[in-house]
């Protein structure tokens, strides 16, 4: 589940979609208690 997210992280915040960090290759998550992540308009 951690690569998972982390791979979505690197796309969507990091990278912001390839308009930046384009030689960004690997983002890693250690020691994670809680993450709470919305989608939507109203967020």
């Amino acid at each position: 589940m951690r690569a998972i997210v982390a791979e979505a992280l690197k796309d969507v915040y990091f990278q912001d979609g390839g308009a930046r960090a384009n030689d960004l290759t690997r983002v890693q998550i250690t020691d994670l208690d809680y993450i709470d992540i919305a989608f939507g308009k109203d967020h």
